[in-house]
């Protein structure tokens, strides 16, 4: 698997209810070459107009996830993206210390912003699944649940 990419078809799980997000097939941490890093940060999930999960930025990263993320070579657009390939796709910005991560291509209509308890899986070095909790009580507005595919 390429450094700062997530297998083609790597599920993506949104509930609002519990206002989480899966990304991907988290690994067991007891086994080789598996590690989890945890941390709270500031997140934005953006949607399409249908509901479906476009992409997800976490905010002032920790180095141990910075340092296995690919640096962005170019301008992002991803929240307002028409790009057709269909790889979900994590950079880094060096300036800001962010990280974006494209789950699927379209045009944004919808963004929930929020702090956010943060779990990665790193598989060999990178990058394996993604799971957040926003915190909050109240059910997440702005998408519908479900677990979908990459189109």
């Amino acid at each position: 698997m390429v450094a700062g990419s997530v297998a083609v078809t790597a599920p993506v799980h949104w509930d609002p209810q519990e206002r989480s997000l899966v990304v991907g097939e988290p690994c067991d941490e007891r086994a080789d070459g598996c590690a989890l890093l945890r941390f709270t940060g500031m997140v934005w999930l953006t949607f399409d107009s249908d509901g479906r999960m476009m992409s997800v930025d976490l905010h002032d990263v920790p180095d141990e996830l910075a340092v296995v993320v690919p640096r962005a070579l170019r301008p992002r657009f991803s929240w307002n993206s028409t790009e057709t390939d269909n790889a979900s796709s994590w950079l880094l910005d060096t300036d800001s210390g962010w990280v974006w991560i494209r789950l699927a291509s379209g045009m944004a209509h919808r963004r929930l912003i929020g702090k956010a308890d943060v779990q990665v899986w790193l598989r060999d070095g990178a990058v394996a699944a993604l799971r957040l909790v926003l915190d909050g009580e109240e059910p997440a507005a702005g998408a519908s649940p479900g677990t979908v595919r990459q189109d």
